[in-house]
């Protein structure tokens, strides 16, 4: 039992010495590109505390803010950024209202709903 526990012990640490390493010089570009990276994600995340703290200015909820503002991508954040006070938002309530009307006319003229009876 002895030998045996010798042998595995004597296989393990020899199997062990000889295992290759890799490694490789890094050049320039690799890391020019991973500091990129990293100023691009820190830039995309300053422009998603902008937009939310934007939304939440607004009248917007703070899980919803961040949780949209979490949701776009890179140029969304942009476009928001730079044109958030010429977006629409809410417009176009009445032609909606119009066209709920105008659906709900032909639905009752041919008779699959009875909505204008009731009133």
């Amino acid at each position: 039992m002895k030998t045996i526990t010798r042998l595995t012990l004597f296989l393990f640490f020899v199997s062990s010495v000889g295992q290759p390493v890799m490694a490789a010089m890094i050049g320039t570009d690799s890391l020019l590109h991973s500091n990129t990276v990293i100023h691009d994600n820190t830039e995309q995340r300053a422009l998603r505390q902008l937009v939310s703290q934007v939304l939440i200015d607004r009248g917007v909820s703070i899980s919803d803010a961040e949780r949209r503002a979490a949701s776009l991508s890179h140029t969304e954040l942009q476009t928001i950024q730079n044109e958030i006070d010429q977006l629409p938002a809410g417009q176009g309530v009445v032609e909606v209202l119009g066209i709920v009307f105008i659906v709900l006319l032909v639905l009752e003229i041919l008779g699959v709903t009875n909505v204008f009876n009731r009133i």
